[in-house]
């Protein structure tokens, strides 16, 4: 299954546009017809709710690691457009992020504070399962 990214907001964040001819890191506001809108306004428990996603359309690649070689210079470009990104909306205010692949569902969700920074070591992923209260 894929992975999935929530980001939840107090206030509106810019969208950035899945360009199917020039395809890379995008955001999109989640529709609250979608199947999963419930339970992500229940974790993240905000005012916007936005998904995010990179150059495969999903979010699987804002993750890397050297088991990644056949796309690694695509993902790496993501993830360092996606932390870019949330950098800069983090200075308009605080920020949740969720991410999953909905194969496990706890009764609890752990919450706790992320620092974002570049990633090391070759790899990048955020925790799956658990509520991220975002920093600088």
């Amino acid at each position: 299954m894929c992975l999935c990214i929530y980001i939840g907001s107090q206030h509106e964040l810019p969208l950035v546009p899945w360009a199917k001819s020039d395809p890379g890191f995008h955001v999109d506001l989640l529709d609250p017809e979608d199947g999963t809108y419930a339970t992500i306004m229940e974790r993240l428990n905000t005012t916007h709710i936005y998904q995010l996603g990179g150059y495969m359309g999903c979010a699987c690649p804002l993750f890397y690691s050297p088991r990644y070689e056949s796309d690694l210079s695509e993902r790496i470009h993501d993830v360092r457009a996606m932390l870019e990104y949330l950098m800069l909306q983090l200075s308009e205010g605080p920020l949740k992020l969720f991410a999953t692949s909905w194969d496990e569902f706890p009764e609890v969700y752990p919450q706790r504070s992320f620092t974002l920074m570049q990633p090391v070591d070759g790899s990048f992923e955020f925790p799956e399962n658990e509520v991220l209260e975002l920093e600088r």
